[in-house]
């Protein structure tokens, strides 16, 4: 079964061979096979060569994160945190440190892990940042483009600008849109300022999305390219 974005992926070595496009959706692919590359690279020193002989390698392929899932997960996001609550994250004696646990029985392990504590008072697990997809999000290619085509800022309109699919959602149980939107930030966007005289934001559709939350047609705008969007004096990011 093809893997869907924003799922908890276990990595395995049969799952990485001739198959490997029919298993993870897309670009992941390669990056599936890099993220094990190095962890047998690093492994080697200890006579390790093959990805059964380590632990569950995970990932979550996709813009939404794994916080919810309480599972140490590679992922391209998480969710936001202060200068003081970062300190687990780097600690050698807890926090992202999953090497260091001790051994419950024969195949199990426990690993003492501190969670980030969001603001209304929920713990969760912060997940491990990796740069998936990394040459489409911050390749050479991208930089040289928006040298190509950005302009004076005195030329640009005085708006800011957003453009995006639907996607980012986990929730398959739900189809009444009101729900789909209050739990997705983008929807939310381009709800609450489809018309505003500041921004210009809208939906790109995206059909599996349109159809199964019932997205009304209002919402949504045609795409737009990247040097029609460096037109505008602001882009927004609301991942």
């Amino acid at each position: 079964k093809n893997v869907r974005y924003d799922r908890v992926f276990a990595i395995s070595e049969n799952n990485l061979k001739e198959n490997c496009l029919s298993m993870i959706t897309g670009m992941y692919c390669s990056d599936a096979k890099e993220l094990a590359k190095l962890a047998l690279q690093l492994k080697a020193k200890d006579g390790i060569s093959n990805l059964s002989q380590l632990p569950p390698l995970l990932a979550m392929f996709g813009d939404n994160s794994a916080e919810n899932r309480n599972v140490p997960s590679f992922q391209k996001t998480r969710h936001s945190s202060t200068r003081d609550s970062l300190e687990y994250i780097t600690s050698k004696d807890s926090g992202l440190n999953c090497t260091k646990r001790e051994k419950d029985s024969e195949n199990s392990f426990n690993a003492t892990r501190k969670f980030l504590t969001l603001r209304n008072g929920t713990s969760v697990n912060t997940g491990i940042i990796w740069p998936f997809h990394y040459s489409y999000h911050f390749g050479s290619e991208l930089f040289d483009k928006v040298r190509k085509y950005d302009i004076p800022w005195e030329n640009k309109k005085n708006k800011a600008v957003w453009r995006g699919t639907p996607t980012g959602y986990w929730e398959d149980n739900y189809s009444e849109f009101n729900k789909f939107c209050e739990s997705l930030p983008r929807c939310r966007l381009a709800q609450n300022y489809f018309n505003s005289s500041i921004l210009d934001v809208g939906l790109k559709n995206f059909g599996p999305f349109k159809r199964q939350y019932k997205i009304p047609n209002h919402l949504f705008k045609p795409g737009m390219s990247m040097e029609a969007q460096l037109k505008y004096k602001a882009i927004i990011i609301i991942e």
